[in-house]
């Protein structure tokens, strides 16, 4: 069955319009810290940007586990959102988040040794190859926190099923995408506090999503 951008939306729009009470203070609370530590974080391996790793795993659980709660119209509190948060899935967030700034850190290598040569040839082929990348390997951009938080056993078959819940929707998901970006440009274009609004938006949005591709398989 199709998947309608249309119906997504207004789904999540839905439920997350009933649960700004708890968003807001939410994503107040992540951005607060992650502009902190952003702001001291000069080097990875200095303190802040250590803490700034091991703390990334932490709010990306906050996040992923309290829209897919929603999403499926469970209550959630504030107080409990790492109620059920052990250790062997903090783990498992932590490593996809030092996969994910490999992964960066290997691209920025990449486009600056592409700039090296020729700034403007550089940026092009930069943009392809990341566009490539994205495309191909789209469902990994989305669900890998979302298929840890539904059970999934390890880093390697966490990967390897969000890259397959692309497969046969990537053009869906790029939609998707571009949908998503415009709407948390309104966001920051708001003064930065729409992001208050369409930050719960977009991670509730892809949890329907994230059920909608699962439940289709």
């Amino acid at each position: 069955m199709k998947i309608s951008l249309k119906q997504v939306f207004k789904e999540s729009w839905k439920q997350v319009k009933g649960s700004l009470g708890f968003f807001v203070p939410l994503f107040f609370l992540v951005v607060i810290v992650s502009l902190f530590f952003g702001v001291k974080n000069q080097n990875t391996l200095s303190l802040f940007g250590i803490i700034n790793i091991l703390i990334s795993p932490l709010m990306s659980y906050a996040i992923t586990n309290s829209a897919i709660k929603i999403s499926r119209n469970e209550k959630v509190k504030l107080g409990l959102v790492f109620k059920d948060l052990d250790l062997k899935t903090y783990g498992k967030f932590l490593a996809i988040v030092l996969l994910m700034n490999v992964a960066l850190a290997l691209l920025a290598s990449l486009s600056a040794l592409l700039n090296g040569y020729n700034p403007f040839i550089g940026n092009v082929l930069t943009s392809l190859f990341f566009l490539m990348l994205f495309t191909y390997f789209i469902g990994v951009m989305f669900f890998p926190y979302y298929r840890l938080i539904d059970g999934s056993k390890n880093i390697w078959r966490t990967i390897k099923e969000s890259f397959e819940m692309g497969v046969g929707n990537r053009t869906f998901l790029f939609k998707f995408f571009i949908v998503l970006f415009l709407l948390n440009i309104v966001g920051i274009m708001a003064f930065g506090f729409g992001l208050l609004v369409t930050a719960p938006l977009t991670s509730v949005a892809i949890a329907n999503v994230y059920d909608k591709i699962k439940n289709k398989s």
